[in-house]
């Protein structure tokens, strides 16, 4: 009897129980699926100009995601600047962006803490081609000549506008331009310009462009260590003979970069 009486009050606990269990367990689901949101289907990108390499990146990653059925919409824009301030952009607005390729050392304690997330993509380096009749040797030697710099809202302005202030050279100086991308290097092509500042990774069309123009060099950092020792944001980085092109030996020497 004693035995009996035991079996029949576990069952009704369980019988009590169990019911209280599931409760829980639907109640934990729930708050999980809450908290944890499904990934969004649409994430919106700023990139930069049609003929930059931030764009052409850009369209690369939007071909991965969509084999993860995600839909990456690629905003241009001006260039790293605007790319932040999109950032800080309210949610509703249709400047927002989600993510954002920015050129490092163009955030200043105003808007660092605009990103919640961040990764080292890969190296940029700082190009600064010359008509061959009229190179320098350093930054300095730009002073009083045509200048393109990039346009505002860039990061290659915000960079080359730094560098150049620490020659001395501003614009009552020198003939700062606006110019970038395609544009700048049609005017130095021309002969308008006396330099081309390009923040761009070596696939970029236009630099492509200018390396493989007769008539066009490019600058040799040659203290570039003491410019990273100065500014941590910059790395030195070797770009060794005949790597942009074996066949026609491009670049036709080591050139030091930044």
């Amino acid at each position: 009897m004693a035995a009996n009486s035991n079996g029949g009050q576990r069952n009704d606990m369980l019988k009590i129980l169990t019911p209280a269990v599931v409760l829980v367990l639907i109640a934990f689901t729930a708050a999980y699926l809450w908290m944890n949101p499904a990934p969004p289907s649409q994430i919106r990108i700023a990139s930069g100009q049609p003929d930059g390499a931030y764009y052409l990146f850009a369209q690369r990653y939007r071909e991965l995601l969509r084999k993860q059925k995600i839909d990456l919409v690629v905003e241009t824009s001006a260039g790293s600047l605007e790319n932040i301030q999109r950032l800080g952009a309210a949610p509703v607005s249709p400047e927002a962006v989600d993510l954002a390729l920015v050129q490092g050392g163009t955030a200043d304690e105003q808007n660092r803490e605009l990103a919640l997330a961040i990764a080292s993509v890969y190296f940029e380096p700082i190009w600064v081609f010359q008509r061959s009749d009229r190179a320098r040797d350093k930054l300095a030697d730009l002073d009083g000549g045509a200048l393109a710099v990039g346009p505002p809202g860039s990061g290659t302005r915000r960079v080359a506008l730094e560098l150049l202030a620490e020659n001395g050279i501003d614009d009552r100086s020198a003939r700062l331009l606006p110019l970038g991308g395609e544009a700048a290097g049609e005017a130095l092509l021309n002969g308008e310009l006396d330099a081309v500042f390009m923040i761009a990774s070596a696939e970029s069309p236009s630099v492509q462009r200018l390396l493989r123009s007769p008539g066009v060099s490019l600058m040799n950092f040659e203290r570039a260590e003491a410019y990273t020792r100065r500014h941590r944001y910059l790395s030195s980085v070797s770009l060794p003979r005949g790597v942009i092109d074996l066949d026609l030996d491009l670049p036709p020497a080591d050139v030091e970069m930044l």
